[in-house]
């Protein structure tokens, strides 16, 4: 059995807590590195996330869908937006 979609099916049954932990995780795994980075405000920062690498995974983006789903008010009939 595909081990990338087990986790998936559990990731759509999971609560809320575990959804922020995997994006957490996940954010630590591919979005945040260490550096010297000059920011487009002109800042230096030493650090830089770039939460686009978790966003467009697709376990990141499931964990998101289904964390701003929750939010959402039961009578929302569409959501739009640029992503």
């Amino acid at each position: 059995m595909n081990t990338e979609r087990t986790a998936d099916l559990s990731l759509a049954t999971a609560n809320a807590d575990a959804l922020r932990q995997v994006l957490l995780d996940l954010i630590v795994q591919h979005a945040y590195v260490e550096g010297d980075f000059v920011l487009s405000s002109g800042a230096k920062s030493t650090y830089y996330i770039n939460c686009k690498q978790v966003t467009l995974r697709a376990e990141g983006a499931l964990a998101l869908g289904l964390l701003l789903f929750q939010l959402l008010p039961k009578d929302t009939a569409a959501v739009a937006g640029l992503t």
